[in-house]
């Protein structure tokens, strides 16, 4: 079982999926939790996303470390504290918020 389909059973989890970089799905979760519309994430960039949502302090998509505390804005500029964990490969990244 591939760890998008491990993700789509779970139907609480906000998390975004990434091809070589760039954003291929986005949970309702993580809509819901950042306020923004699918059209705003699906085939942008990931860097795009971390530079919409603010994410901090400091971080680089590429060194995520998933006991830091990271915050990110939504859409109404809310601020939200969140833990990310990254799994997968080099060329396929899920991110869990």
């Amino acid at each position: 079982m591939s760890n998008i389909t491990a993700l789509r059973g779970i139907k609480e989890l906000p998390f975004i999926v990434a091809n070589d970089d760039v954003i291929v799905e986005v949970s309702q979760q993580f809509l819901d939790m950042t306020e923004f519309t699918v059209e705003d994430f699906k085939n942008k960039n990931i860097v795009e996303l971390f530079r919409v949502l603010r994410v901090g302090p400091g971080v680089s998509y590429e060194n995520i470390d998933d006991t830091t505390d990271y915050f990110l804005f939504t859409k109404s500029f809310e601020v939200k504290f969140v833990n990310i964990k990254v799994t997968g490969d080099i060329q396929e990244k899920v991110y869990v918020f």
